[in-house]
């Protein structure tokens, strides 16, 4: 660390090097520990959106005095996600403080995302300029919009398409908008994704239904992140240039352009992780609640609804 390598020039140096910590400028962000830098998400969130990284150092005194609590915000989980365990989810009738995550069945509301806003519009791309040109609009005369929908296996789960209203055209731009894509959250699949485009349109009537407009940028998003936890909170995205979202197209965002529009999307927050079970459940589980097998079996009317079910086969999209 830094203060390490001060402390080597100046031995006198008082109090020693391991009562300073890291401060962010501008935020109440504390590193403290022995990771590399690149390690904290202070860090990892200036360069992603290409700020410059400013650091106070300052006396643990200091920082206790703000009654900081140290934690290592460090982004551990890039090297080796925590995986939910299927009886760490579906642990019995259990005290609140011995609960590590919600499992996502317990979550029968809508599912909704916010779409907060974007930065570094890039207006002065050329094949968008190009595009503007031909269907006579300006950043005076035209306005943005964002669309949304879930996918999963290439196919809709929460039509229609959802979409903000419109706003004016600017480098950054704020829709401050939740759009509710009907479909409850424990139903969501593990892997669906939600398909984000950014709209530049004509300010016209709504019966004409935005004909002239273009596709700006896009990204897709994993709604399930790899520790087997549902997004939560604000997050940024860099888009893709001049197409609109794909639903069988890359989940990657473009990290290839320094140039890029930022999207920023707020997954609603909860108290601890949503968790999604494992694909298969442990024997060991299996043979700790064979209970199941006590159950009794189904009356006539269940089963010939039962059976009503299996002969309608599957739905046919």
């Amino acid at each position: 660390m830094v203060i390490d390598r001060v402390s080597q020039f100046d031995s006198a140096l008082q109090p020693p090097a391991s009562q300073y910590v890291f401060k962010s400028v501008a935020f109440a962000d504390y590193l403290w520990g022995n990771a590399r830098l690149i390690d904290y998400d202070y860090v990892r969130q200036s360069l992603k959106k290409l700020q410059d990284i400013r650091l106070h150092v300052v006396t643990r005194e200091e920082a206790d005095a703000e009654g900081v609590t140290y934690d290592d915000d460090v982004i551990e989980e890039a090297v080796a996600p925590k995986k939910f365990s299927f009886v760490e989810i579906a642990l019995p009738k259990r005290q609140w403080d011995e609960w590590t995550c919600i499992p996502i069945w317990d979550l029968p509301r809508s599912y909704r995302v916010r779409i907060v806003g974007l930065e570094h519009l890039q207006l002065q791309d050329t094949v968008l300029q190009e595009r503007m040109q031909k269907l006579n609009l300006s950043e005076h005369s035209a306005k943005l919009f964002v669309t949304a929908e879930i996918f999963h296996g290439g196919r809709s789960i929460s039509p229609p398409m959802q979409r903000t209203k419109l706003q004016p055209v600017g480098v950054n731009t704020f829709f401050q908008e939740w759009l509710d894509f009907g479909i409850a959250t424990c139903n969501l699949p593990k892997a669906a994704r939600m398909c984000v485009t950014l709209w530049m349109a004509a300010n016209e009537s709504a019966s004409r239904k935005w004909k002239r407009r273009i596709p700006v940028a896009w990204v897709n998003v994993q709604l399930v992140q790899d520790d087997g936890s549902l997004r939560q909170g604000v997050q940024t995205f860099k888009m893709w240039p001049n197409e609109h979202a794909n639903s069988i197209g890359t989940c990657v965002e473009n990290l290839s352009s320094q140039r890029a529009t930022h999207m920023y999307l707020e997954f609603e927050k909860y108290a601890l992780p949503i968790a999604f079970p494992p694909c298969e459940m442990p024997n060991e589980y299996i043979e700790g609640h064979s209970a199941m097998d006590d159950d009794p079996p189904p009356t006539e009317a269940e089963a010939a609804r039962l059976e009503y079910i299996i002969a309608q086969g599957m739905p046919q999209g």
